[in-house]
């Protein structure tokens, strides 16, 4: 709380209200790192480094995703045209390919929770 005043004051000034969700974000990492170890001091170790594994894959999962989904709604935009059906057309295109991308992305570089869901789905499938 004290933190989130402080940046607030900080940069508020400077930024506008993007300063106010900047601060916002930054006073909430910090509470979350200070919960994290203190539960970590009372339980010991949480597995951290899995944690930070997974977060890595995600991330490089997230950039290559961020850069299809761009690349694919502009791509389509340029051939459609301007209208507000097309542009829809676009953005939900754009959308459910990135949404691909990410789901094979996490698979392929090993996500556990991504394998799960491909094997319950499978397992489904199946019977």
């Amino acid at each position: 709380m004290v933190a989130n005043i402080i940046f607030n004051l900080i940069l508020i000034g400077p930024l506008a209200h993007t300063g106010l969700a900047l601060t916002t974000s930054i006073s909430i990492s910090l509470v979350a790192w200070s919960m994290f170890l203190g539960l970590r001091r009372k339980i010991g170790s949480l597995g951290a480094v899995s944690y930070l594994k997974c977060g890595l894959k995600a991330g490089a999962a997230s950039v290559v995703m961020g850069f299809v989904t761009y690349f694919v709604c502009h791509g389509l935009y340029g051939l459609l045209g301007v209208s507000k059906f097309y542009n829809l057309v676009s953005l939900l295109s754009a959308a459910g390919i990135g949404a691909l991308v990410y789901r094979g992305l996490c698979y392929l570089l090993g996500v556990d929770e991504a394998r799960m869901v491909v094997g319950a789905a499978r397992k489904r499938l199946k019977g």
